[in-house]
Parts: C-alpha cells; sequence; structure tokens
C-alpha cells in the first residue's frame, strides 16, 4: 500500500505542475498578441528624449492656481494674470532694524504678541544668512528673494558674529521686551 500513496502522491504533483504550467502560459500569452498601449503626449513632450538637450526646458508653464502658505495654514486661489503678479510678501516687522536703533515706542507699536517678537528678532538673523530649523521660520523667511537667493549658515553664533552694533543692540533690546513680557 505504501507504493500506491507514492505513485499517486507523484501523478498529482505532477498534475499540479502541468495545471500551474498551464495557468502562466495563459497568463502571459493567451490574448496579448497584437495588443499595445499607446500614450497620448502633450505636443510639448518629448518621450524617450536621448539628451536632455532635446527638452524644451525654457518653457514657462503657468498654474491655474496660485499657492500661498501663511505660517498657519495653505491657501490655493486662482492665479493672477502676469500683470498682477506680485510676490505674496508679509512686511518685515522693523525692515530698517539693521540701521536704526529700536526704540521702545517703536517696539511697542509693532509687537503685540511673542510671535511678532520672534519675527523681529529672527529678521535680524535671517539678514545674515541664518539657516533656520523652525518650518514656520523658513517658509516665512523664503518668500523673500534677498533671504531665498543667500548662502545659509546653521551656526547661530557665527551668524551674530557678524551684527553690527545696532544690530546686536536690537536683539538685546527685543530680547529685554520679550523677557520683560515673559515670553522668553
Amino acid at each position: 500500500m505504501g507504493g500506491k500513496k507514492k505513485i499517486v502522491a507523484i501523478l498529482l504533483g505532477i498534475v499540479d505542475v502541468l495545471l500551474i504550467v498551464a495557468l502562466v502560459l495563459t497568463f502571459f500569452i493567451a490574448g496579448n498578441e497584437g495588443k499595445s498601449v499607446k500614450a497620448n503626449w502633450n505636443s510639448d513632450f518629448k518621450p524617450n528624449a536621448s539628451r536632455y538637450e532635446e527638452v524644451d526646458e525654457t518653457k514657462e508653464y503657468k498654474a491655474d492656481k496660485q499657492i500661498a502658505f501663511d505660517g498657519k495654514k495653505i491657501t490655493a486661489a486662482d492665479s493672477p494674470t502676469e500683470k498682477n503678479v506680485t510676490e505674496p510678501q508679509s512686511e518685515l516687522v522693523f525692515p530698517d532694524s539693521d540701521k536704526t536703533l529700536l526704540t521702545d515706542e517703536m517696539i511697542n507699536e509693532k509687537v503685540n504678541d511673542k510671535q511678532t517678537l520672534r519675527l523681529a528678532i529672527n529678521e535680524i538673523y535671517a539678514r545674515h544668512g541664518y539657516q533656520f530649523t523652525s518650518e514656520e521660520y523658513i517658509n516665512h523667511f523664503n518668500q523673500f528673494d534677498w533671504y531665498k537667493n543667500m548662502t545659509k549658515e546653521p551656526d547661530m553664533n557665527k551668524v551674530s558674529a557678524g551684527f553690527s552694533e545696532i544690530e546686536k543692540k536690537n536683539v538685546e533690546k527685543l530680547q529685554a521686551y520679550s523677557d520683560a513680557k515673559g515670553w522668553s
């Protein structure tokens, strides 16, 4: 009886192998002859360009929407016409804090919360190319070409070493204001 079981097991194994082969052949061969997929390419696109120079990279592609991030939320609006395109810049808190000593009056007028105070201090660091790690500050200062296009330095001490006397005093005054408000 042991011999019959072995023969049946071998026959079942052979049948299984034949079924698998038939299934594979059916899947890969049957019904696919002469069929092809045709791509519907945009006329500006060159598929399989043999060299990058063959692709027109100078063409400007316009988007239907303009994406903006204000530090808190992302919004999408219809793109302005070319005549109306303006860079989405929010103003600096103290645009001249690199040349003008800040007064208590100036600070009291413009700084109403901790976030505005941090922006005022970070403006000075940004002007010297400080590489921020906070996404909030990266996004805020990258909206300004003067910051986006400058070489960045991740070491805050190296950056502050390049401050003018006015900038050093302004950072100290803003930090003292922060301490007085309990925002530090």
